[in-house]
């Protein structure tokens, strides 16, 4: 815990910023109903056979998502990976055929680990086998992936061929309900500040580009809105309302870790601190139709591709 936010955070070299205490893992929790609830109550959109054999799930958090897919696949053998433990409340819950590893996607080398002495990295080993993954899945990782390329050329890797790849990512760009751009007051000092991080703003809508360069193929794109403000006389969602309660907190969680150390940069401390009280004021909120666009990415690994285990 930092006496600075009074929040506990990973203990990773990854640039995920964000806590892992347990009022963000209830709002992950909340978060994943609400996107199950914009895709039509399903979590994977893959074509996947009826029976997979294997299902791996990175940056699964609190493992709500890896918990939904075991029990719709009871055929696969079903693996949650974090960089942190999941919660004891999704361990409980785990089918059998649900299995939760901790470890950052990077780190894993099943051909070093296969040399381990630790029961649990011998496990790891096993699991994370190239060639054998009918499915890999990846949902709202963005602010943790500083490397897309890296990434899809270890999850190829991982597939076997035929198998499919799915991205789940949130453009964080706002618009009106005519598209038009909305910019809030700090979104400069954000996005600077996400760039040289590596962290991609615009990860949905750069998925398909970066799955076909890798070499997948069929490619197919499933957009969808994350409506921040309903129109006039439109029900709210369960995104909409997710949304009006955690955005604004995430955005103050961003600046005071991560914008205020370098208040000077954007004009001191004070110009810093109004745009933490006022994080939740801004026009993205208050502006009808305003919304930002979820793209679910899947892509097929080629029937003849093999890959050499890393």
């Amino acid at each position: 815990m930092t006496a600075e936010t009074g929040r506990s955070y990973h203990n990773t070299s990854s640039v995920y910023c964000l806590p892992n205490d347990t009022a963000e893992q209830d709002r992950l929790d909340v978060q994943s109903s609400a996107i199950k609830s914009t895709l039509e109550g399903r979590v994977i959109l893959a074509p996947l056979p009826a029976n997979p054999s294997k299902i791996l799930d990175i940056g699964c958090g609190t493992g709500h998502a890896s918990l939904d897919i075991a029990r719709q696949y009871p055929s696969a053998q079903v693996y949650g990976l974090d960089i942190t433990p999941v919660p004891e409340r999704a361990v409980s819950q785990a089918p059998p055929n649900l299995h939760f590893l901790t470890r950052n996607i990077f780190d894993v080398d099943p051909t070093a680990l296969a040399g381990a002495h630790e029961a649990g990295e011998h496990f790891l080993a096993a699991a994370l086998q190239s060639n054998t993954f009918t499915h890999v899945f990846a949902r709202m990782i963005f602010m943790g992936m500083n490397d897309w390329p890296g990434l899809i050329s270890r999850a190829r890797s991982l597939l076997a061929p035929g198998g499919y790849l799915e991205l789940q990512e949130l453009d964080c760009w706002f618009t009106n309900a005519s598209g038009e751009h909305i910019a809030f007051t700090f979104e400069e000092a954000m996005s600077t500040t996400m760039q040289e991080r590596g962290i991609d703003m615009r990860a949905g809508s750069h998925a398909a580009e970066r799955l076909r360069a890798a070499g997948f193929v069929d490619v197919e794109v499933h957009r969808r809105p994350w409506t921040i403000k309903a129109l006039p006389g439109e029900p709210e969602s369960e995104m909409t309302r997710y949304i009006s309660r955690a955005i604004p907190a995430m955005m103050q969680e961003f600046l005071r870790k991560h914008v205020l150390p370098q208040a000077d940069r954007w004009g001191g401390e004070d110009v810093v601190q109004q745009w933490l009280s006022g994080a939740k004021d801004e026009d993205i909120f208050s502006t009808p139709g305003s919304h930002s666009d979820y793209f679910v990415t899947i892509g097929r690994k080629p029937e003849a591709q093999r890959e050499k285990s890393d």
